[in-house]
Parts: C-alpha cells; structure tokens; sequence
C-alpha cells in the first residue's frame, strides 16, 4: 500500500526499490519535530536493512527477527594514485517528511526490535547524529543492493567499478589540466 511520507509512522515496514528488479527494506524507527519553533516541521530515523531480493515481496515472505540497519562500508577513492579509503556507517538516516512522494508501506512491527540505540534530533558527529535528508528518493535502501553485488555479484560490480572510477579519473585529470593552463601567474608588488 502505498502511503504519502508525510504520513509515516514508527514501525512502518517499507519496501523499497532502489533499482529495477531489486527489492529491499526499510524501517522507520521514530518520528519527530526538526525544530521546537515549527512544530508540523516533522521528520523520521529510517534504518535500510540489508535485505535484497530478486522478487516483489510481501510481510509474511521475510524473517522480521532478522532485520537490522544495514553496516555499510562507503568506499572512496579520490585519485587513482590514492588508497582506497573505507568508512563503516550504520544506515539510518533522517528524513524530513514533507509528503511529496509516496513509499510502499507493506506492514508494521516494533521499531525498538530493529534498532534500540541512540536516536537524536540535533545535527552533529556524535551517537545518535545521523544525516539528513531532505525527502524519500527512489534510491533509499542503495546502500543494501550495492553491500549485496559487492559479495551475491562481485565481478560485474568490480567492473562498473572500475569503468567509472576510470572516467572519474579523467574527468577529474581534464579538471585540473584546465585548471593549471587557465592560471594567471602571480607577480609581486
């Protein structure tokens, strides 16, 4: 059933879609106001799960006990000269709920099961502090289809890897050669 996001509440069991012909799954954990000054300000910690599947799915068809916000590892690379740097975050994530999309609320179960660590409203770098986004895209749960081809499809993910990392590279080499011949000299007074 689809629902407007305005219209999320705790335990709300989401299926997403992040790609054609992948399924995953996310939760929404709380609900809360981003500023005491607005009060219909609201927003919501949604948790992406690690489940992926190949197949529309329905409530009954996953292991609820299972689910947990997904540990992600974002991979970076700046140049190709320069090691690969790997953070792990935890997916959840706040979400400003101003109603323009519509997710796929397939049923509810206790927030408290999926997560019961720190969820804060503030902004910052500290338990609890999760980014903000500012409205549902069709990307939600990417972080669990992108940790599922790292390991279920690892060869054809390294290869688009790859390519694009490539093209990143000489986009960015095109950048700073223009860069360099378009700088003026600097001259002393």
């Amino acid at each position: 059933m689809k629902v407007a996001v305005s219209a999320l509440q705790p335990g709300d069991v989401i299926r997403t879609n992040p790609d054609d012909g992948y399924w995953g799954c996310a939760i929404v954990l709380d609900r809360f106001s981003l500023s005491p000054m607005f009060p219909k300000s609201e927003a919501s910690h949604i948790a992406t799960t690690g489940l992926v599947k190949k197949s529309l799915y329905e409530l009954v068809d996953i292991d609820m006990s299972d689910l947990k916000p997904l540990l992600f590892e974002q991979h970076y690379q700046p140049t190709e000269d320069s090691p690969l740097y790997i953070k792990t975050v935890t997916c959840v994530e706040k979400y400003a709920l101003l109603g323009k999309h519509k997710v796929d609320v397939i049923g509810t179960t206790d927030p408290l099961q999926i997560y019961g660590g720190p969820l804060c409203a503030t902004f910052g770098d500290f338990p609890g502090g999760f980014p903000l986004r500012m409205h549902i895209d069709r990307y939600l749960g990417n972080e669990a289809l992108i940790t599922w081809r790292r390991k279920c499809d690892k060869d054809a993910w390294d290869a688009m890897v790859a390519k694009s990392n490539a093209a990143n590279f000489d986009l960015e080499k095109e950048r700073l050669q223009k860069n360099h011949e378009t700088r003026k000299p600097r001259t002393r007074e």
